[in-house]
């Protein structure tokens, strides 16, 4: 890849005392520091530090006693930032896309169809689009056809279509820092997600070794839908079967009064080592969940799983013989964004009054999520 230019361009400023603020310094490296090459997901940033400035003029009663000026030379880089996304020949050396004909895919019980159609995910000068479409607009299918279904084997034909994307079998990550730069999708039962999962299922079927949720919400309204787009949450998925996941000991979420997530771009992050876990939002003070490993002997034992009979059986420990206190969260993880559409898991509350039950308002379509 390219780097940027190494044009430099200076500019005089004259003052008569520079110093540095050093607290401000200390404050914008502890991002610094994490920013190494353990992300693999990442778009490469160039960014020139500026530290805080502050300026001091000596006291003094005449101006015979003012000390002479000095020139104080600033150089920055500049030249065209690079926008690697935009190279539609190596999208495909990181991403693939995922085609879904039905949406119960690990419990999401989504309605979704996902596809790899141009209209449902594309980039552009902006970034990374995810666009669910209703099908009878962008299909030949009816609305007549969606609502027969398929006689035969009793499925439905998915009222909607959408993207998913995911970095499995080309780029995975075990410990390190994940970011993505992302405006949530507006519209109702609108469901994006940013999360992980294990590129192989060493201790089992889901939810046996684990899934990551960066971040999820939801595209409804705020003002009208309780749980809508002011709200975001992460959670790490660990169990023995789907219907003890003890996802509700590692979750969080976090709420905005005057902010939905649809209105503009934020940064949602994952920081991951063996000790410790935890997500944020435009910031390492916002965190979202943080997971403290080290706290349990292994999660066999914190989550209580001994005894508890599921489907008639006690199920077995498939995490203790590592001897480490964060399996099944010790193996290489994919990454995966996508907008799911409606749900039948729980994830939307019932309707609530007034609330209409379709996805979009018929002739509109919802507003896409943008990722950079």
């Amino acid at each position: 890849m390219n780097s940027v230019p190494d044009t430099k361009r200076t500019v005089d400023v004259q003052e008569e005392a520079l110093d540095t603020d050093d607290g401000d310094a200390r404050r914008g490296s502890v991002y610094d520091e994490h920013r190494d090459s353990t992300n693999p997901f990442s778009t490469p940033v160039f960014t020139t530090p500026i530290p805080s400035i502050r300026f001091e003029r000596p006291i003094s009663s005449t101006l015979s006693k003012t000390r002479p000026r000095r020139r104080f030379k600033s150089s920055r880089l500049v030249g065209e930032l690079e926008k690697p996304w935009l190279d539609k020949s190596k999208l495909h050396a990181t991403w693939d896309t995922i085609i879904f004909y039905t949406g119960v895919i690990i419990a999401l019980g989504s309605f979704d169809w996902t596809t790899d159609d141009p209209a449902n995910s594309y980039v552009d000068s902006e970034g990374l689009h995810i666009v669910p479409t209703l099908t009878t607009e962008s299909t030949k299918l009816t609305l007549g056809q969606l609502n027969d279904g398929n006689a035969t084997s009793g499925h439905i034909l998915n009222p909607v279509r959408s993207a998913r994307l995911t970095t499995s079998g080309k780029k995975t990550i075990k410990y390190g820092r994940v970011e993505v730069v992302a405006k949530m999708p507006a519209g109702d039962w609108m469901w994006p997600a940013i999360w992980m999962m294990p590129q192989d299922s060493v201790y089992g079927e889901w939810p046996r070794s684990g899934e990551i949720d960066i971040v999820e919400t939801r595209g409804n309204d705020a003002e009208k839908y309780p749980l809508g787009n002011n709200i975001v949450s992460s959670a790490l998925h660990w169990g023995t079967e789907y219907s003890n996941d003890a996802w509700r000991l590692s979750a969080g979420e976090w709420g905005a009064k005057r902010t939905k997530y649809s209105e503009g771009f934020h940064t949602f992050a994952l920081e991951w080592s063996e000790k410790y876990l935890f997500t944020w939002l435009d910031g390492r003070l916002r965190q979202i969940v943080f997971f403290d490993f080290t706290k349990n002997k292994n999660l066999w034992e914190y989550g209580e799983f001994a005894g508890n009979v599921v489907n008639g059986t006690v199920p077995s420990d498939p995490w203790s013989q590592t001897g480490r206190s964060n399996t099944p969260f010790d193996q290489p993880f994919y990454l995966i964004l996508n907008i799911a559409v409606g749900s039948t898991n729980g994830w939307f509350p019932d309707k609530p009054p007034g609330v209409s039950i379709t996805p979009t308002i018929p002739g509109h379509a919802p507003e896409s999520g943008i990722m950079q």
